[in-house]
This record gives C-alpha cells, structure tokens and sequence, in this order.
C-alpha cells in the first residue's frame, strides 16, 4: 500500500515532535558539557531549528522512496541477478570436474 503524502507529513512530524521534545532537554544538559552554556529558551530555538531542517529532510526522503521504491527495487534486482550469474559462472570456470 502506497503512503499519502499527507501521512508521510504526519508521520515525519509526528516523528519529529517526540525528537523535539528529548532533544530540547539533551541540549540543555549536553550543550554545558562543551562550554556552551544555554538557557531553556536558547535549548528551544536551537532545537526548533534542527526540527523544522528535519522534518523538510525527512519528507523529501519518504517522498523520495515512496514515488521510487518499485523502479529502485527492479534495479537491486538486477545488479543482484547480474552479480549471482557473474558468481556462479566463474565458480563454474573454477570446477571444472563438476557436471554441467
């Protein structure tokens, strides 16, 4: 079943909601540790930011994969068939004393 591009939306913000929630608290106590010292509201913005370039990236990414999931299937295949027949042609070159 093909994902809408309305709940590919909901589920990157929904993804990137929960992340914004850990991530507001990691940076307000990770961020010290490297000599940046932020308020909660400075914990905030930053984490706005990397949420709003998440979930742009994360859509185009779903987005991607959904519109080109069936042709880049059909081209793994390919390269797998070309690389088994290529393997079991030069394993057959190999053993000569096998039969055919």
């Amino acid at each position: 079943m093909e994902q809408s591009r309305v709940m590919s939306l909901v589920e990157v913000v929904t993804s990137s909601l929960i992340g914004f929630v850990v991530s507001i608290w990691a940076n307000y106590a990770v961020l010290p540790l490297f000599g940046f010292n932020v308020k909660l509201a400075e914990s905030f913005a930053i984490t706005l930011i990397f949420m709003v370039i998440s979930i742009i990236r994360s859509y185009l990414v779903r987005r991607f994969f959904a519109s080109c999931v069936n042709r880049f299937a059909a081209w793994c295949q390919e390269l797998y068939d070309g690389f088994v027949k290529r393997e079991f042609a030069a394993y057959r070159r190999g053993h000569p004393d096998e039969e055919r």
